[in-house]
């Protein structure tokens, strides 16, 4: 069966074929042993049950845009790590472990879509629940056409102070 790889924001899609119940870690491992000639070239780190760090490096013109075609990012290295980072003088910076995980944490959070692009952890208005990429879903195993989507999300852990919205105001929470 065929599953695609997509890697949100780091212009990567690859579609991969790969036998029934494997779980996404499979897919990930079978994604980066067909890097091979392609101009595009995954890699991922993991310890344990979760994803660390995904990177993707692409040369030869390879990373488009797949809203618009003819948008052609930089080639190079694009990734993220999966640690705690704090907001300092307008800027994410990596957290100090020694004083614990204060401010915000870089998470990779992947999705999966059926053939029919139907993200199958809201399907049926269930709640999305976490599913290590180590492990099958048995409620919703891999199938042929189905599509992996990685997202490295923020999680702020704590209130990071006031707020300004586009138009320059700050937003403020009514506090009783």
């Amino acid at each position: 069966m065929k599953v695609t790889i997509d890697i949100a924001g780091f212009f990567f899609e690859r579609e991969v074929e790969i036998s029934e119940g494997a779980t996404v870690r499979e897919v990930m491992e079978k994604a980066v042993s067909e890097n091979g000639a392609n101009d595009s070239k995954l890699f991922f780190d993991t310890e344990g049950l979760f994803v660390d760090g995904i990177y993707v490096v692409h040369s030869n013109g390879s990373a488009e845009s797949r809203q618009n075609r003819s948008r052609i990012y930089d080639d190079g290295a694009y990734g993220f790590i999966d640690d705690p980072v704090n907001f300092e003088n307008g800027k994410f910076v990596p957290a100090d472990n020694s004083s614990g995980y204060d401010g915000a944490v870089v998470a990779w959070q992947y999705y999966i879509y059926d053939d029919k692009s139907v993200d199958l952890n809201r399907a049926n208005g269930t709640d999305r629940k976490v599913v290590s990429f180590t492990n099958s879903d048995s409620e919703y195993p891999l199938k042929d056409g189905y599509t992996i989507v990685w997202r490295a999300i923020l999680l702020q852990l704590k209130p990071n102070g006031v707020v300004k919205m586009k138009s320059g105001r700050p937003m403020l929470p009514e506090m009783s």
